[in-house]
């Protein structure tokens, strides 16, 4: 019962933050669909289920962040998208392979 009137209480509260309650519903909602989804292709994943779930998490904020920063440029949003994400990408790699080669 406990659970149930913290739950409400924190729905509650966070409509009167986010606006309407169904804004607020719809994005529990849809982060409950991610879970699922996440879960879904976490299946096979070799590590545990909240870092494979963080990770794709990570990937629909740097969506939204992509869009912010896409909406004024020329190219469509999926190819600045892409440019960014093949960025983001191409640093992670060079980190790695520059941490392993290391001069000692």
């Amino acid at each position: 019962m406990n659970k149930l009137i913290i739950g409400f209480t924190l729905v509650i509260g966070l409509s009167v933050q986010a606006g309407p309650f169904s804004t607020c519903y719809e994005k529990l909602r849809s982060e409950s669909f991610s879970k699922i989804a996440s879960a879904e292709n976490c299946e096979v994943a070799t590590s545990g289920f909240s870092a494979c779930y963080d990770k794709l998490r990570a990937e629909r904020f740097h969506k939204l962040t992509a869009a912010t920063q896409c909406k004024s440029a020329k190219p469509s949003f999926s190819e600045c998208y892409d440019m960014l994400r093949s960025e983001s990408f191409n640093k992670i790699a060079a980190a790695k392979y520059c941490d392993s080669n290391k001069e000692e």
